[in-house]
């Protein structure tokens, strides 16, 4: 019997979706509540398809992506999101469906889908506008390194959902991504973005040309290197800010920040890798934007190795490199995920004093915030 697999964060979404499904009894049903689990399942049983909702705490839909298409044999992954995608085709691998699709539309889509596994068929299976689509829509800052079936390799560069550049073979840049958009059936990893990628190298003629951009704001679908930055990068809030405190009480902390030597930016990093404000003295572009998701996955690791050494709770994180150095500061309580306080200090600097305005900062945030008044 093929066995379905569904991603879902909200328990009573998925009970119920559960409960329609299983009284069908045509296939067996695994639910997971986030992409770890997800993968676990992948690993620990045979799955014929998987229903998973775009966006997911933790490992999300491109790295849960990645694991399926390195599976042998096809595996079918339908995507539910309001916004969507491309309209899907028939036969294809990965389908968009709407958050609120009924019960006999996603049972429909599911039996479609696992007949193209028995049949063994599929046209061309992941595609890369598939991956421009969900990097976009996920705002994601990553590498990612596609396989084509005919054992061609290439390279995709995003800085916050932006494609900022292309690999493949001898063509880079706006040639690379041409040459990358037509491929299908690709296996994919995904990487964080390497610090030089820092330039935009796609034109928006290219960019228009392969469908990239679609599902960002108008003003930042151009290819120049402004434009692929967040329009309000180093003034304060990010784009999609929950609560403009967060930008008003960064602004206030920059200012105690300017005694501290050699302290190049500081920002709040909401649950899930995104950056709610960001306050930089210089530059707009500091190395902070673009960050959020690698930030966040080093937090979650340093919690876990914590609870796992029995060291009573991660309170703070330094990760120390010869130029540089970032401090990470949980500031809510509870159960609830942290956000953090990151800090971003250039050498030679004073890193203890760094530290101790850290330490007094997040206490401040920690009493405004941390009975839930963080939202967004």
């Amino acid at each position: 019997m093929d066995c379905v697999l569904i991603v879902d964060p909200e328990e009573a979404s998925t009970a119920a979706l559960r409960q329609y499904l299983a009284q069908l009894n045509q296939f067996q049903i695994l639910t997971a509540r986030s992409g770890e689990e997800a993968v676990a399942l992948l690993h620990a049983s045979p799955v014929s398809l998987v229903v998973t909702r775009l966006v997911l705490p933790g490992l999300d839909v491109l790295d849960l992506l990645a694991r399926i298409s390195r599976q042998r044999g096809i595996v079918v992954c339908i995507i539910l999101d309001n916004v969507g995608a491309s309209p899907s085709r028939g036969g294809e691998v990965l389908q968009w469906l709407p958050l609120d699709a009924d019960d006999r539309t996603m049972a429909a889509a599911i039996f479609e889908g696992l007949g193209l596994v028995d049949e063994g068929t599929g046209l061309g299976g992941f595609r890369v506008s598939d991956i421009l689509s969900i990097a976009e829509r996920l705002r994601k800052s990553a590498r990612i390194e596609l396989n084509s079936p005919s054992g061609e390799k290439g390279f995709l560069y995003f800085r916050e959902g932006h494609l900022i550049d292309a690999l493949c073979g001898e063509r880079h840049g706006d040639a690379a991504a041409e040459r990358l958009a037509s491929w299908e059936g690709v296996q994919l990893q995904v990487a964080p973005l390497p610090g030089h990628r820092g330039q935009c190298r796609i034109e928006k003629a290219t960019l228009d040309r392969i469908g990239a951009g679609r599902f960002l704001p108008p003003e930042t679908k151009s290819g120049d290197t402004q434009a692929a930055l967040p329009a309000t990068a180093g003034r304060g809030c990010l784009p999609h800010a929950g609560d403009e405190r967060f930008a008003v009480l960064l602004k206030n902390m920059a200012r105690e920040l300017l005694a501290v030597k050699g302290w190049s930016a500081v920002a709040i990093l909401a649950p899930g890798g995104r950056m709610l404000a960001v306050e930089c003295p210089g530059s707009p572009a500091t190395p902070l934007v673009g960050m959020g998701e690698v930030l966040a996955a080093i937090s979650e690791r340093a919690v876990q190795a914590a609870a796992h050494c029995h060291l009573q709770g991660c309170k703070g994180l330094t990760v120390q490199t010869e130029r540089q150095a970032v401090m990470m500061r949980p500031f809510t309580n509870g159960g609830a995920p942290p956000y953090y306080l990151v800090g971003l200090l250039t050498f030679p600097g004073n890193l203890y004093f760094m530290q101790m305005q850290f330490e007094r900062a997040t206490a401040q945030l920690a009493a405004r915030f941390g009975e839930g008044g963080a939202k967004g």
